[in-house]
């Protein structure tokens, strides 16, 4: 009977013992140097597969069960916190169904709550939260409750409020509808404006002055973003905003209703002047650039609006608020 090569009766501390040892250490390094051989031509790709398999092994063997668990977690987290973020933001820029702020956000749920989708509210909100989120219940929008951790993901450097809606995607009124009726206020008609803090604003004032609605470009212009709205304080959902493709056909399809078209630029004559107690147009243009001559040709009067003498430049936005303010005064 042999015993790991060795047969019975062998002197184990002997000389014997110390042979087989030699041999088992040769064998060794025989097959050690067959194995390097091997490992030469094996690709550079199979040897960091083996190295990477031996590396996850290791790393099974060094940490214990409850350790695993609690790492495990950290994936979940992430994988969540970015599932949460691609459902409401594709990149850093907010998307056009998402309107945040404590006051666009009441506008719509007073006024226009069959287009909300669903509110999002921060957890262990305000007075003012809890009220907006029991109005919201009342009318069956669905609600859902975040940590100010999603609210600062989703809108960095945003003053979100703790607060923002899911709505559809901005409606638009019909032109022609818009332009139908003469006798229930101004229409700004915006050629090119281009900031959507100016749109806003612009937006608000019309609201504040009882204006009949707005009409911007389909290709030159600001379109109406989640931005115009919160500039707007939500006068963005409850005024009617036309688009319009071509402004020369829109020019003439207003006159021909009945419209008077006045283009706001440096002029003799003065906004004050002027009779505005007529179905009135007013047209502002781009910032720093104006209204562009093709479109002044077909304006019916061409006003400004009186300025220090050293002094002869106006933001698009408080230009358009002084004229509307204008035509609401002598309306009185």
């Amino acid at each position: 009977m042999k015993t790991l090569g060795f047969q019975k009766g062998d002197n184990l501390m002997g000389r014997d013992y110390q042979n087989h040892k030699l041999e088992n250490s040769s064998q060794m390094k025989e097959k050690r140097q067959k194995w390097k051989r091997k490992k030469k031509k094996r690709s550079s790709k199979e040897v960091l597969e083996v190295k990477k398999n031996h590396e996850d092994t290791l790393d099974n063997e060094r940490y214990d069960p409850l350790a695993k668990k609690e790492t495990s977690k950290k994936p979940l987290k992430r994988l969540k916190q970015e599932k949460e973020k691609n459902e409401y933001s594709e990149d850093e820029n907010v998307r056009d169904d998402l309107i945040y702020g404590i006051h666009p956000v009441e506008e719509l749920i007073l006024h226009r709550a069959s287009e909300i989708e669903e509110l999002i509210v921060l957890e262990k909100g305000n007075a003012q939260l809890i009220r907006l989120t029991k109005e919201a219940s009342k009318t069956g929008i669905l609600v859902r409750y975040r940590p100010r951790s999603f609210f600062d993901r989703l809108l960095p450097e945003k003053n979100h409020q703790g607060i923002l809606v899911r709505v559809q995607t901005f409606v638009y009124a019909d032109f022609d509808e818009l332009i139908s009726v003469l006798d229930q206020g101004a229409i700004l008609f915006l050629v090119g404006v281009l900031d959507p803090g100016n749109l806003g604003s612009l937006v608000r004032s019309a609201r504040a002055f009882g204006a009949r609605g707005v009409v911007i470009g389909e290709r030159e212009g600001c379109a109406v973003t989640p931005t115009v709205i919160r500039s707007s304080a939500g006068a963005a959902n409850l005024l009617p905003i036309a688009k319009v493709r071509n402004f020369t056909l829109a020019i003439k399809q207003m006159k021909e209703k009945g419209w008077w078209l006045l283009g706001l630029a440096p002029q003799k004559e003065m906004l004050h002047q002027f009779d505005l107690q007529r179905p009135t147009v007013f047209l502002l243009g781009e910032e720093g650039r104006g209204l562009k001559p093709s479109i002044k040709k077909h304006c019916d009067a061409l006003l400004g609006i009186p300025m220090a003498e050293d002094w002869d430049s106006l933001n698009v936005a408080h230009s358009g608020s002084i004229a509307l303010y204008e035509w609401k005064r002598q309306q009185f």
